[in-house]
């Protein structure tokens, strides 16, 4: 087949997106690759503005896929023994309230912001990219921004502005949270905070208070971290998926803590320490889709069951996608063959396809 068309690759590891410019923009390197895999973040991130203009200058040739990591907000629907405030006391264990704050934000709005309007970005109502090839829209449930249709929901559930103070109460309580995200530092999560913020609260009458924390404050084990101890109001961190649709992380056998103590058909009980479903999400029929799913070997059964889990999982919305993150390349106009593909774990995955042409 006259592959491969190269004969060497050399390999530079360097510090930052900058210096990977420089390196390219000088001729010393022909590909930048920022991420490999489930990296959460890329090396590009920063640079992004750098990178189209080169590209609408002619001199580089830059590449967006969806990336493996996405972005999402979490509802405590079952919070541990003792939290307290109105999440303590079922607020998230409404659908309908989880519905309207996926009507309330304005995802499309947080793409053009953070992830420079790129569609490769936008999210779906579930856990997967757009271009997964087990995704299927049929019957999923979207929520298209619409706070019109959020602040009905919210006021079915009890929830409306009896003071006229521009915040929802309901029984002298406000609908007032604490949304905790982080690491310390995070600046892309730091900029979302604030985003979701403004937002919630002029387009819903919904008072957010971010809170950020130390990594092991937010993730730490039931019962210490926020999120896994299953102790916070809303939660705002990143899943990085692989090619199986992550709706484990969402069954009774991932809850943190101690659970319902129910025991499914697997005769696995709810409770693992060390579980990832910290939003204490409990759907049998979901559970039975994503089970089946996962273990069946004819290719047919698993997309059929997988997206019955989808479709659950969209109108239960126990958890909402905000973006998906990118995944991003970088060549010289020289180089052919260079293909970023997001359904491949490695940006190099044709690399006997590739070649640079000489002038």
């Amino acid at each position: 087949e006259g592959l491969p068309h190269l004969d060497t690759l050399t390999y530079r590891f360097v510090a930052d997106g900058g210096q990977m410019l420089a390196q390219l923009n000088s001729g010393s390197c022909d590909a930048g690759i920022g991420t490999q895999g489930g990296a959460q973040t890329s090396i590009f991130d920063s640079n992004i503005s750098a990178l189209l203009q080169a590209q609408t200058q002619g001199t580089l040739a830059v590449q967006f896929a969806s990336g493996s990591t996405f972005e999402h907000l979490d509802f405590n629907i079952s919070p541990a023994a003792g939290y307290g405030g109105i999440v303590g006391g079922g607020l998230f264990q409404d659908v309908r309230v989880r519905q309207a704050f996926a009507y309330c934000i304005n995802r499309e709005a947080l793409v053009e912001s953070l992830m420079y309007g790129r569609p490769e970005a936008k999210a779906l109502p579930v856990y997967v990219p757009a271009d997964h090839p087990l995704y299927d829209a049929t019957d999923i449930a979207t929520y298209e921004f619409d706070p019109d249709k959020g602040r009905a929901l919210l006021n079915e559930a009890g929830w409306a502005d009896g003071n006229g103070d521009g915040v929802l109460d309901k029984g002298g309580k406000k609908l007032g949270l604490i949304y905790n995200h982080g690491p310390t530092g995070n600046t892309l999560r730091q900029s979302l905070a604030q985003l979701l913020k403004t937002q919630l609260k002029e387009d819903c009458g919904i008072d957010l208070t971010p809170q950020e924390l130390k990594r092991d404050d937010l993730f730490g084990s039931f019962p210490d971290g926020a999120l896994f101890g299953r102790r916070f109001d809303l939660g705002q961190f990143a899943w990085v998926a692989d090619g199986e649709p992550s709706c484990l992380l969402y069954t009774s056998r991932e809850w943190t803590g101690a659970g319902d103590g129910k025991e499914d058909k697997y005769g696995i009980t709810s409770g693992a320490t060390e579980g990832a479903n910290d939003v204490g999400y409990f759907n049998p029929a979901f559970d039975a889709a994503c089970y089946k799913a996962v273990e069946a070997l004819d290719p047919d059964d698993r997309k059929y069951w997988h997206h019955e889990a989808m479709k659950i999982f969209s109108q239960d919305v126990p958890s909402l996608v905000l973006f998906v993150r990118l995944r991003i390349a970088v060549a010289r106009p020289s180089v052919t063959g260079f293909v970023l593909d997001s359904t491949q774990d490695s940006e190099l995955w044709n690399v006997e396809a590739m070649d640079v042409l000489t002038p």
